[in-house]
């Protein structure tokens, strides 16, 4: 009786360790989704801003051609 009932703890225990450890990894899963969301939009902002840069660069090196010739 003393064994049975034993093994039936050991075998709620296992199965809640289970369940906790799927629900560990699905959260993990979730919060490395919402970071690399984050990472990404990151990344097109630092190529938006790059780009802006370029453009703004380029805009000045056209006014100061202008600028000699005038």
């Amino acid at each position: 009786m003393l064994r049975r009932l034993l093994r039936e703890r050991r075998a709620m225990d296992a199965t809640a360790l289970l369940n906790e450890n799927a629900r560990l990894k699905a959260e993990n899963a979730r919060f490395l989704d919402h970071e690399l969301a984050h990472r990404t939009r990151i990344a097109a902002l630092e190529r938006a801003l790059a780009d802006t840069r370029a453009q703004l660069r380029a805009e000045d090196r056209v006014r100061d051609r202008a600028g000699r010739f005038s």
